[in-house]
């Protein structure tokens, strides 16, 4: 059967599906937990590369939902890229494009254990590389938190959690660790001498390939995707005119510099396509 339902505890399936994996396992999980990491550790082969999509949230990290040192020890451990995805909500395990679970579950012991979670596993091998593909497209976009990225959002994150214990409970502002945390992931995003231009352009082209897309309709999605540099407060004005946001004119400009590489072009209708 090439799908098949995952019922609670889903456990045994995810380790499976991790014991299965020989080059590479896709994680994507906004909440990732030690013990739910354990599984990882246990099952998958040590030379199996492993990339995950997850959300660099500082409030998610100092509450223990996102734990970062378990990313940390990891990454320094095997070959392993960490992608943020802010918007994140998808849960999704490839192990190479053998074996996929489409599920509701995070990578936590919750989810994995006392939660009553319900998914997919696929066996497909055309629908698994598609669902890999599709991952590595949406997080791609993104750059990659290596070791020297993760230390000090772990140390960060842990200085929240301590900052949170002298504040009463409730919905607080965020602290000065997870101000700085923020702080870091922005700069994360604009590292590695990636220009506006060029992480624009990036994401038009992923965003495209899931087929055409008009100016309208890509700019929900791109400030979706990054919120960090789209700021609706920042205006392009030009001798006390306003030209609309500076980080429309920025997409504008991405766009523009695709089509003259030849890359994307606009049809009559006002739809953006690739050209290959």
């Amino acid at each position: 059967m090439a799908t098949s339902l995952i019922k609670h505890p889903w456990e045994p399936a995810l380790r499976d599906l991790v014991r299965s994996a020989r080059e590479r396992l896709i994680i994507s999980a906004p909440f990732i937990t030690r013990p739910g990491w354990r599984v990882v550790d246990d099952e998958l082969e040590p030379d199996a590369a492993v990339h995950v999509a997850t959300a660099l949230d500082a409030r998610m990290a100092s509450t223990g939902f996102l734990d970062v040192d378990v990313l940390l020890d990891a990454a320094r451990r095997r070959a392993m890229e960490v992608r943020d995805v802010r918007t994140l909500h998808a849960k999704v395990y490839v192990a190479d494009v053998s074996a996929a679970i489409v599920t509701s579950g995070n990578l936590t012991d919750a989810s994995l254990r006392r939660n009553v979670e319900r998914g997919l596993l696929v066996t497909d091998r055309r629908l698994v590389a598609e669902i890999a593909e599709d991952v590595i497209r949406y997080s791609g976009s993104r750059p990659a938190a290596e070791g020297q990225d993760l230390l000090p959002l772990a140390e960060l994150a842990q200085q929240a959690r301590k900052e949170h214990g002298k504040t009463p409970p409730g919905v607080q502002p965020l602290t000065p660790a997870e101000r700085e945390f923020e702080e870091r992931v922005r700069q994360l995003h604009g590292a590695r001498g990636r220009s506006q231009n060029a992480i624009f352009g990036e994401t038009i082209m992923a965003l495209l390939r899931d087929g055409p897309l008009t100016t309208a309709e890509l700019h929900p999605r791109i400030q979706a995707i990054h919120p960090d540099i789209c700021n609706d407060d920042e205006e392009r004005i030009i001798n006390g005119i306003r030209f609309g946001k500076k980080w429309k004119h920025a997409v504008r400009n991405a766009q523009q510099y695709l089509k003259r590489q030849g890359r994307i072009e606009q049809t009559p209708d006002g739809c953006w396509h690739l050209t290959d």
